[in-house]
């Protein structure tokens, strides 16, 4: 009877040792599963700084090239500015000679008007 008796408890310590493997692993499974969830939840906590750092990176990226625009601007304006000047000068010059070219036609015009006014 003693061999029967220590034989069915070896067959009981097999089984138990089967069962223990797979308490094991499901406990493993939960502590696996519980260690997802926290990262997922850390990793939601984390969301709106990085949202935050993004909009700031984007709102310094579009800043520098803002100031490189205005800069290449200011820099063609000195050109711009001598163009208009000479532009300006040019359309001056060119009045100035029509007036010079209408004033002796407008001064013999006056001298007419003159004219016919003193006569009775």
């Amino acid at each position: 009877m003693a061999r029967k008796a220590q034989a069915t408890q070896i067959t009981r310590l097999q089984l138990a040792q089967r069962y223990i493997i797979r308490a094991q692993a499901q406990s493993r499974g939960v502590l696996a599963r519980r260690n997802v969830a926290d990262y997922r939840d850390r990793q939601v906590s984390v969301l709106p700084w990085v949202v935050a750092i993004q909009a700031t990176c984007r709102g310094h990226l579009l800043r520098r090239r803002w100031y490189a625009y205005v800069k290449r601007i200011k820099a063609r304006s000195q050109n711009i500015v001598k163009i208009q000047a000479h532009i300006r000068g040019l359309l001056i010059r060119r009045r100035l000679a029509m007036l010079r070219a209408a004033s002796p036609l407008l001064a013999f015009k006056q001298q007419l008007e003159a004219c016919y006014r003193e006569q009775p």
